[in-house]
């Protein structure tokens, strides 16, 4: 997340209406936005004629994320790849997991239990089928 700085002023943006720009000293105070919105506002403010020295503080820790909602995650279960789709993110201080459906997953298991790729699954899937413990039985 990203927050907006009138570089001459030193106050940050606050407010937007109609117009209307308003800037305050409080750091607490000031609009949080993605860093795509950020740029947009910032490009939109000179469309309209504002003439204002805008800098972009980041807020925050920025997760970086392997993949985004909508995309397929393959988890190996039993003897086939289950193909789900990724509905949304868990982030909080502690973990960043996947939800797909009903079930939430680690991030950190990518490459473990879950895998961005068909493929991956596959191989993971028969990794597993052929360890002694799975080809002789448990012993």
């Amino acid at each position: 997340m990203f927050r907006l700085k009138n570089s001459k002023t030193n106050k940050y943006l606050i407010s937007y209406h109609q117009g209307n720009l308003l800037w305050s000293d409080d750091i607490e105070e000031s609009l949080t936005m993605s860093k795509g919105d950020a740029d947009r506002f910032s490009k939109a403010l000179k469309r309209g004629g504002f003439h204002v020295n805008l800098e972009m503080e980041q807020v925050g820790t920025t997760v970086e994320l392997p993949c985004k909602v909508g995309d397929k995650a393959y988890i190996p279960h039993q003897d086939k790849v289950e193909t789900h789709i990724i509905d949304h993110f868990y982030i909080d201080k502690f973990t960043t997991k996947i939800n797909i459906g009903t079930h939430y997953i680690d991030i950190k298991l990518l490459g473990k239990t879950w895998f961005l790729s068909e493929k991956e699954a596959e191989n993971a899937l028969s990794a597993v089928s052929m360890t002694p413990s799975s080809v002789f039985g448990k012993q």
